[in-house]
């Protein structure tokens, strides 16, 4: 872990631990999926794919999934996080 990414990492530590303690579940979704470390880990897994190709093809099919289902749900009006 760069030095300079231990500011993201702690601030996303804190947020997620404040928002499963007091924060309603899709505000805490909303809240964490905009943080920098989630998406510097999964580009940093996708990078070192020949060392973890399983982790490297399910991180992109979850993003495929995640994006593909958020935009069905939010073209049909129903909650999306």
């Amino acid at each position: 872990l760069p030095e300079e990414a231990v500011a993201y990492v702690a601030h996303s530590a804190l947020l997620a631990v404040f928002a499963m303690l007091y924060i309603n579940v899709q505000v805490t979704t909303r809240l964490l999926s905009s943080s920098p470390a989630i998406y510097w880990t999964a580009s940093a897994l996708l990078t070192r794919q020949a060392h973890h190709p399983r982790a490297a093809k399910a991180i992109v099919a979850y993003f495929l999934i995640y994006s593909s289902v958020g935009c069905i749900l939010f073209c049909n009006f129903l909650p999306w996080t």
